[in-house]
């Protein structure tokens, strides 16, 4: 069996400790996922700050937010117990520049602080998946602004995990703005477009796509929202294929009914953002041959769970249903309490 954890929306300038790393490694995960937000450079009551700021001041502000977050002990206390190259991600607006913001616009200095963002992006989890963990970033020379290292990189990629595979997915880098109902713009950009149906169709399943947004109900930033992609093709690739979705972005746990031929959505966000009110998120998911396993966790209780069969794609999840509660864990009650969800999910009908 394979565990992940998953979680996005950390806001280390909020300040805290950031508990919920310490409840997420009592599950003893394989792999972390980190679905983007993975830092704020802008936050409210700051909303689109970075825009105005000159590139020196973006790449400093980004550097020095990327090495609050590292530096978080009960962070880095989980990654340390991930193996080597086994701490992944993508981004969202946040961590990208700024609120809701489009990687191809060409003002408020977008395109060379799109490559400080990328560079930053590849060096920040470079150093995550460095054995031993440094006890800080390193530091990144970048003499160059304009040219910074791996500027240009890639973020989307595809690996294998336990029986899947995993579709890494870059929503910001060429998403265009979308006046709604507009079939002219790009989600994802022509080649990461093709790049995606390409994988899907290489077989049935499973696939997990990871995506900063949502694919549903995420008003204007999520996949749904741009309209032709997603019916006209998205829908189509995936269609008759198991398909896991997770994304994050909206500060809430959603684990719904699985649409026929659909993926199954499984969101959560809201890891950390540091409010006196927040409840910390995030979700795990095991991997066996026979089935996919899903626990939201929400102030380290199980808000939601789900099982996806692979050979027949049936899932049944709890959510609309009931809220399942356990006490804050240590890893034999982790155990004990996601034994405990996936019996009441048995019994649902």
């Amino acid at each position: 069996m394979t565990r992940m954890i998953f979680a996005s929306c950390m806001n280390s300038g909020a300040g805290g400790k950031q508990k919920v790393w310490t409840h997420a490694a009592a599950h003893q995960p394989d792999w972390l996922i980190l679905g983007g937000d993975n830092i704020y450079m802008d936050y409210w009551p700051n909303l689109n700050q970075s825009k105005n700021w000159s590139l020196q001041k973006f790449k400093d502000e980004m550097f020095a937010r990327y090495a609050q977050q590292f530096s978080v002990a009960s962070f880095q206390a989980l990654v340390k117990k991930i193996p080597q190259g086994q701490v992944i991600g993508v981004w969202d607006d946040h961590d990208f520049a700024w609120n809701n913001c489009y990687g191809t616009d060409t003002t408020d200095g977008m395109p060379d602080k799109k490559k400080v963002a990328t560079s930053l992006y590849h060096h920040y989890f470079e150093a995550l998946n460095a054995r031993p963990l440094p006890g800080s970033l390193p530091p990144l020379p970048m003499p160059d602004l304009q040219n910074p290292p791996n500027g240009t990189l890639n973020i989307y990629r595809a690996l294998t995990i336990g029986t899947a595979k995993v579709l890494l997915c870059d929503g910001r880098t060429f998403r265009d703005r979308n006046p709604h109902g507009s079939s002219a713009v790009s989600l994802l950009g022509a080649t990461q477009e093709q790049w995606l149906f390409n994988e899907l169709g290489a077989g049935p399943g499973p696939y997990i796509i990871i995506s900063g947004s949502t694919m549903t109900a995420g008003d204007d930033q999520s996949w749904d929202y741009y309209q032709d992609f997603f019916r006209n093709r998205f829908l189509p690739a995936v269609k008759g294929k198991t398909v896991i979705f997770l994304g994050g972005d909206v500060h809430k746990n959603r684990l719904p009914p699985r649409i026929p031929d659909w993926p199954v959505e499984a969101v959560t966000s809201a890891a950390s953002l540091g409010w006196p009110f927040n409840q910390p998120r995030f979700g795990l998911v095991e991997l066996d041959d026979d089935e996919a396993r899903f626990f939201l966790y929400k102030d380290a209780k199980v808000e939601y769970t789900g099982k996806l069969n692979w050979a027949s794609g049936k899932f049944k999840t709890n959510m609309f249903v009931e809220l399942m509660e356990a006490p804050r864990v240590t890893a034999k009650q982790a155990s004990a309490q996601r034994a405990s969800a996936m019996r009441k999910l048995a019994a649902m009908r």
